[in-house]
């Protein structure tokens, strides 16, 4: 009996650390969104399901692995999902779900393309702002920007590598903001939780759906 619970223990330990597949999930689920959000907001112009304090574009697939996940208990129970691991999808749809659409994309390009497409002798833009704007982090050149704004030509190719630069130097700016978020967090993760004894009502949410 001594050795069952023993066994038992660390099965029940290991199900609350984050595991590969749980990763795996969340990124696949993490892409699917931010391409339908795109295409919702974007393209159709049919929904922004990206603001809200719980986005809609987060909360849909998670939904939809919960759904998943009841199936599973009941005709496969082995290889259901535990809550750590549908936490951890929720969280890693929450983090890119807020990055989609007019969440953060449709502001980064147009900020970023806007002055090279924009310029005219009557605002003076070129001779005001150019020698000071960043452009070793922004497109530039007739070719990348006209077909951001007005589509590609008949037979023309996308122009990928010119946008290459901008989204290395911008994708390092982001993920340094995100880690530094995640540390400053952790800071102050004690004195929130034992001191301040905050709630964080917004995680409350997915904690009861998972247990």
């Amino acid at each position: 009996m001594a050795q069952t619970e023993t066994h038992a223990e660390p099965l029940s330990e290991q199900k609350r650390h984050i595991t590969l597949r749980a990763v795996v999930l969340g990124t696949v689920t993490a892409a699917g969104l931010n391409i339908y959000s795109d295409y919702a907001g974007m393209i159709l112009g049919s929904a922004s399901v990206v603001k809200s304090q719980l986005p809609i574009a987060m909360l849909m697939p998670f939904v939809g692995w919960i759904c998943i996940n009841l199936i599973l208990k009941l005709v496969w129970p082995r290889i259901a999902l535990s809550s750590a691991e549908l936490l951890v999808i929720y969280s890693m749809s929450w983090i890119v779900g807020t990055v989609s659409a007019s969440g953060w994309t449709a502001y980064w390009g147009g900020v970023l393309s806007s002055p090279t497409f924009f310029v005219s002798p009557e605002n003076r833009w070129e001779e005001v702002l150019f020698d000071v704007l960043p452009w070793w982090m922004m497109p530039h050149g007739e070719g990348i920007i006209r077909p951001f704004y007005e589509g590609l030509s008949e037979g023309a190719s996308m122009p990928l590598f010119g946008w290459l630069p901008t989204l290395y130097w911008w994708f390092s700016i982001s993920l340094a903001l995100v880690l530094a978020g995640f540390c400053i967090s952790i800071l102050f993760q004690k004195q929130w939780e034992e001191s301040e004894r905050l709630t964080f009502p917004l995680v409350v949410f997915p904690v009861a759906l998972t247990e």
